[in-house]
């Protein structure tokens, strides 16, 4: 994510499976707030169509990271589950 030509977020990820994108990481930069939750959602808006569930790497060790996810979802099981299901509503 560039904000006025300085990269402030990213995101690597890759195809698991034909219908699961796994995201290893999203790193931004910590003085543009909101900059996490932009790149999350701009990435999975752009670069994971075609895919049903995405699996975040991190989200096992980090509360925000599953609160993050859950907030992209429609699953009801959030804290239990890796692999969510998309909607970006």
């Amino acid at each position: 994510m560039l904000v006025e030509n300085i990269i402030v977020a990213y995101t690597l990820a890759e195809p698991l499976t034909a219908d699961t994108l796994v995201i290893h990481f999203e790193k931004g930069c910590p003085a543009y707030k909101g900059g996490y939750q932009a790149i999350n959602r701009m990435f999975l808006a752009h670069a994971a169509d075609g895919f049903q569930f995405v699996n975040r790497e991190q989200d096992p060790d980090s509360e925000g990271l599953r609160k993050a996810s859950c907030r992209t979802t429609r699953s009801t099981s959030c804290e239990s589950e890796s692999d969510i299901r998309l909607s970006l509503t």
